[in-house]
């Protein structure tokens, strides 16, 4: 059930801003909010722990982890 949110709030995304294809970020906080997207996956250092990315497919999302708030996540780890 949750893959799936994240799957609808990303295409929504990409609908809205006219994207193809790519990684949508999801921030999860008190709300969840789509507030980019990216060609590739990049790095997780200029995120903060917890944040998505989330692909075309459920086996293509991930979560940033490690680091700390200030310093941005040492990397992402796929979700399954």
């Amino acid at each position: 059930m949750y893959i799936e949110t994240l799957m609808t709030i990303a295409q929504k995304f990409r609908e809205n801003e006219q994207y193809q294809g790519g990684y949508v970020r999801i921030f999860q906080g008190r709300y969840i909010q789509a507030y980019g997207w990216s060609l590739n996956i990049g790095s997780a250092h200029s995120e903060k722990p917890g944040a998505l990315l989330i692909g075309e497919r459920p086996d293509d999302c991930y979560i940033a982890v490690g680091g700390n708030r200030c310093d941005g996540a040492e990397k992402w780890v796929k979700i399954l």
